[in-house]
């Protein structure tokens, strides 16, 4: 409850074979702290158990052993469709400039923009700021775009997650590389804001 009350838009998984799933406690839970997501999980799997996760206030249920791809899929379906903030945009990008220009234009457009300037931070930045779009530019100090790219779609978690490539290059080997390692659309610098505006919204 503690913890709630200074999260309370958390997710909660609850095993509700312990002392913990208490189903009074459970139901105070849910209906204290409706912006909450509770997910119960037990060994047994049967109808009545999962009537007891309906009954108190779990939304959703998964059958021990815990499979972390099935968690991650109800979060993906669910909780994700459940926020409220505005899109948030995650450029890894060293050119200050475009970044904070990108920041101005979109801010105006309600689109959250967080920024890097170092390759070796995405990954902490994805499970920092849960990024619906990511922007990278291909030539970064310490990485280049393609081994960012290629290291995020490594994580199911972001196997999804639109990648949006950005260069002051072009050429048909550059566009088929970006193709191949899993990208959504490749921009050339120097880009208008309103086609960049357009690509975020897509």
């Amino acid at each position: 409850r503690h913890r709630l009350s200074e999260h309370p838009r958390s997710v909660v998984v609850i095993d509700l074979d312990t002392e913990t799933g208490d189903l009074e406690v459970l139901r105070e839970i849910a209906s204290q702290f409706i912006e909450s997501y509770v997910i119960g999980i037990a060994q047994d799997s049967g109808f009545s158990s999962r009537t007891r996760a309906v009954r108190s206030g779990c939304v959703a249920f998964l059958a021990k052993p815990l499979s972390w791809f099935d968690l991650i899929e109800i979060l993906d379906r669910n909780v994700e469709d459940r926020r409220s903030h505005n899109p948030v945009v995650l450029i890894v990008d060293d050119d200050e400039i475009f970044t904070t220009i990108a920041k101005k234009w979109l801010a105006t457009e309600n689109i959250d923009v967080v920024s890097i300037s170092r390759a070796s931070d995405t990954l902490d930045a994805l499970i920092s700021h849960q990024p619906d779009l990511l922007i990278v530019d291909l030539n970064i100090g310490d990485a280049s775009g393609f081994e960012v790219a290629a290291v995020v779609r490594q994580m199911p978690r972001y196997v999804g997650l639109p990648i949006v490539f950005l260069s002051g290059e072009s050429g048909g080997d550059i566009h088929n590389r970006a193709r191949l390692i899993g990208a959504d659309d490749f921009l050339r610098k120097p880009i208008s804001l309103k086609r960049l505006s357009i690509e975020v919204r897509l």
